[in-house]
């Protein structure tokens, strides 16, 4: 996905919340996007994060911890792509 699509992506999320699901990795990191919902994960390190872009769009509370079901599922999706 191109940078100019990932900003339109962003800039509706911060709107109003994306119907679709989107994902995409690298060689040490791997996010997925569904809804207002984004995570992220180093495979590096084992770091793993969890952001409702629409309360957070600056992405500063982890809410990996509160949110642990939801991360989990979007993982599981992650992993299966």
């Amino acid at each position: 996905m191109n940078f100019e699509r990932r900003m339109e992506t962003k800039t509706r999320c911060e709107k109003k919340a994306v119907h679709q699901n989107e994902s995409t990795s690298n060689n040490d990191w791997q996010a997925i996007i569904s809804g207002r919902w984004k995570y992220m994960e180093n495979n590096a390190t084992g770091a793993r994060w969890l952001f409702d872009v629409v309360a957070d769009p600056k992405e500063t509370h982890n809410l990996l911890g509160e949110q642990s079901e939801r991360a989990a599922r979007m993982k599981k999706e992650l992993d299966w792509r």
